[in-house]
């Protein structure tokens, strides 16, 4: 029903009953002691030794130029093409920008 910075509120539906929990109350708190009692050295230890992530693969960048044809007239764009934005191949421009969701790429046909 209603969550705050301190506590949660809950509605049974099958009783109608509305139960108030503090989140310290809710909170595990036996990983919390486990941690302790094993100590920092033994925290530090299990972070030390984990493996490190792999390298991601090198993506090989090249002129590729526009890929598939879209259902917006648009062309699509390859992680690979090294080609500059606003460059024109085959009748349609590079164009790359960014919006709150990330970067974009498409080829626009030229007009």
């Amino acid at each position: 029903m209603d969550v705050n910075t301190s506590e949660i509120t809950f509605e049974w539906t099958f009783n109608g009953e509305v139960v108030r929990r503090s989140l310290s109350s809710m909170m595990d708190h036996g990983a919390v002691a486990a941690a302790a009692a094993q100590g920092p050295d033994a925290r530090t230890a299990s972070v030390a030794s984990a493996p490190p992530s792999p390298a991601p693969p090198e993506v090989i960048k090249s002129a590729i130029g526009p890929g598939e044809l879209t259902g917006l007239g648009t062309r699509t764009c390859d992680l690979r093409d090294s080609t500059p934005a606003g460059t024109v191949v085959n009748g349609f421009r590079k164009t790359e920008g960014r919006t709150p969701f990330g970067a974009f790429c498409v080829w626009d046909p030229v007009k």
